[in-house]
């Protein structure tokens, strides 16, 4: 197992408030021989967003096959080998909002009282998903605009 920090562990109240993150970090974490590794995330909560940064292996790195986020750690295998950021907080749902025709959409994030963080997990439409432009954050909402639809990943308060 290959497990660094890179970057730096931003906590609440810190710079990761600005990103909606309760815990943010930047790590590597490489499968060695194709074998199954985990790389703890300093102060990493139970749910987290985990999006590839830089690959560095020849392997693919799909998230949910060959990487992913659990109790705490980012997982990979399969040989994937990368730098990740990690977002993690307290409270989490993925959410479908669509726009169809074009519209402006607004889905509800249930039990939300502000939505801190957004991002696309699954895009599902031919026009493009652009954050603060076809898709984003309003209040306790997201929305969807201009064609895109999807399953968001959603942080909330």
């Amino acid at each position: 197992m290959h497990c660094v920090i890179i970057v730096s562990l931003l906590l609440c109240g810190l710079i990761a408030g600005a990103y909606g993150c309760d815990v943010q970090a930047t790590i590597d974490c490489s499968s060695n021989s194709f074998r199954y590794a985990t790389c703890a995330v300093p102060g990493g909560l139970a749910v987290g967003i985990v999006t590839v940064i830089q690959k560095h292996s020849r392997s693919a790195c799909t998230l949910g096959i060959s990487f992913g986020y659990s109790a705490g750690s980012v997982w990979v295998n399969q040989g994937c080998r990368a730098t990740f950021n990690v977002c993690s907080c307290r409270n989490y749902q993925s959410i479908d909002c669509d726009s169809w025709d074009f519209a402006h959409q607004v889905c509800g994030v249930p039990g939300a009282a502000a939505v801190t963080y957004v991002r696309l997990a699954q895009q599902r439409s031919n026009s493009a998903c652009i954050l603060n432009s076809s898709y984003g954050i309003d209040g306790a909402n997201i929305y969807a605009k201009s064609g895109c639809r999807g399953r968001f990943d959603v942080c909330y308060n």
